[in-house]
């Protein structure tokens, strides 16, 4: 079970956005399936809200209710690219 924190929010306005975000994701990709675009749309509007501790409870749920399904993480190379670069010249 997730713990309680004051942030997590899994009302109906954050459905409607989960959904909402679905539709957009299946808009921009039709060829995928609709279990990776809900998958997807679940992960990433939920993921960044957890605390540390609940990452791995939350990917937990999300393979029980995907079971088999592999959804990898979309990658932006040219962003992190210059987000590395930039950190090395100023050496951190």
């Amino acid at each position: 079970q997730l713990s309680k924190q004051f942030h997590y929010d899994f009302g109906l306005r954050a459905l409607k956005a989960v959904l909402v975000m679905a539709g957009q994701l299946k808009r921009g990709s039709p060829d995928l399936s609709e279990d990776v675009v809900l998958m997807r749309a679940l992960r990433d509007m939920n993921l960044p809200k957890f605390v540390f501790e609940d990452v791995p409870l939350f990917k937990g749920l999300i393979a029980d209710l995907f079971p088999g399904l592999d959804c990898p993480r979309v990658r932006y190379p040219d962003f992190n690219d210059a987000v590395e670069s930039v950190l090395e010249a100023n050496k951190y």
